[in-house]
């Protein structure tokens, strides 16, 4: 039977409606999250209080991620399953992944409320991403590390950024990319040239792993006492792969799956060659897994692992975490808008200012290299909780009970 021309045309656009609604809530809801993270966090929190600086930040930063997952599991259908090792509450841990397409970092949020913490998770990603404006405050708000592609810069920044944590006993969950890019069809090409050269098997499912970054990202890992767990993670789309944005106007895939495998972070090797080959032995068994996947169109539990996978948080209450968190940061979004824009020429002033001010300040360093070189060591923090005393009384009995508790000193 022939289906009628309206019908045909009504269907073709749906896909870009349903896009165009997806933009707008990503964009209204991280430029007003933006207002109350970088206008009132960033300006008013940063320079006087970690604790509550790093607390708020956290907060809207789970919201928001949640936000982001809920929309592409409601909007576009798309439905998460969660196959190996299980995971525990409280796990601080060393997440990687192969990088199959561009929104798999988007994906994993999906993932993150179900068996991480969401609210916890700082990724290690291009610096280009620092400077999209709106989306590039929030994600700095959230203290991701930003590689410039110069290692002796890269380097420090990763170093700094682990002993920041470390100090801080902060419960982080750490996701890295170890393919350094998505698996494009150039760089597809590219990785099968390099392999050949080096005398590397050839990998179909995969590009050939950067080890230089996970290496000195294990090693300091262990120096610093940062995590517990190294998580490894497989990803694998069906029917299709969502490589780009573009998708969001044409469709998401319906099945998303992540297969972990979990290590403990002693058990890894300690030196550089080591941990390199101890990277790419598990890039080859990814390589299989992967082949299976998209044979079966599911991952199997390996040896060792447990027969049926036990989700950390229950589906329902995943689901409820979706809910909650969409409703709220959608009302947040309202009335953060409503003050920011509608209640008065100073309070826009207000805004406008602080997000032209940070646009500047990303170039010359940004909020999460602040936040590390104005908080990340103990000397910092008793040179600044001094004037936290002398100039904001109100933050000082937070601030002194953590360092208290920091320095594991009883009160």
């Amino acid at each position: 039977k022939k289906t009628s021309p309206i019908i045909v045309a009504v269907m073709s656009v749906i896909p870009v409606l349903r896009g165009a609604v997806f933009a707008f809530v990503a964009l209204f809801s991280v430029l007003t999250a933006s207002c109350i993270t970088v206008a009132f966090g960033a300006v008013l929190l940063l320079p006087f209080s970690w604790p509550w600086y790093r607390t708020s930040q956290d907060f809207i930063q789970r919201s928001w991620f949640t936000l982001m997952a809920f929309l592409i599991e409601k909007l576009y259908g798309t439905k998460i399953t969660v196959s190996g090792d299980d995971t525990k509450e409280g796990e601080r841990a060393l997440v990687f992944s192969n990088h199959r397409c561009r929104l798999d970092w988007m994906f994993l949020w999906s993932w993150f409320v179900r068996e991480g913490r969401v609210m916890n998770e700082k990724i290690i990603m291009k610096e280009d991403i620092k400077y999209l404006a709106p989306f590039g405050w929030s994600i700095q708000s959230a203290c991701s590390i930003f590689l410039k592609r110069d290692w002796t810069v890269d380097a420090k920044r990763i170093e700094d950024a682990v002993v920041h944590f470390a100090n801080k006993k902060y419960p982080v969950q750490l996701l890295i990319f170890p393919e350094g890019t998505d698996k494009s069809e150039n760089m597809t090409l590219r990785s099968k040239e390099f392999a050949k050269k080096q005398g590397l098997p050839e990998l179909n499912y995969l590009l050939h792993p950067r080890s230089t970054g996970f290496v000195h990202l294990v090693k300091l890992a262990k120096k610093h006492d940062l995590v517990d767990y190294v998580y490894d993670l497989s990803l694998g789309y069906e029917p299709f792969v969502a490589q780009s944005e573009k998708s969001f106007f044409t469709g998401l895939p319906s099945g998303f799956h992540v297969h972990l495998n979990k290590f403990k972070l002693s058990d890894l090797p300690d030196t550089d060659e080591e941990i390199e080959q101890w990277l790419r032995d598990r890039w080859y068994k990814k390589e299989k897994l992967l082949e299976q996947f998209y044979k079966d169109g599911k991952f199997k539990q390996e040896e060792g692992q447990p027969k049926v996978h036990t989700q950390l948080k229950p589906e329902s209450t995943a689901q409820i975490q979706l809910w909650v968190s969409a409703i709220f940061h959608l009302v947040l979004s309202v009335v953060s808008f409503n003050f920011f824009f509608r209640s008065s020429w100073l309070a826009f002033a207000w805004a406008i200012g602080s997000f032209v001010g940070l646009q500047w300040f990303s170039k010359k360093q940004g909020l999460e290299a602040y936040e590390v070189e104005k908080w990340g060591s103990l000397k910092m923090q008793y040179k600044n909780l001094l004037f936290v005393l002398v100039k904001n009384p109100p933050f000082a009995f937070f601030d002194v009970s953590l360092l208290m508790i920091e320095m594991k000193v009883n009160i």
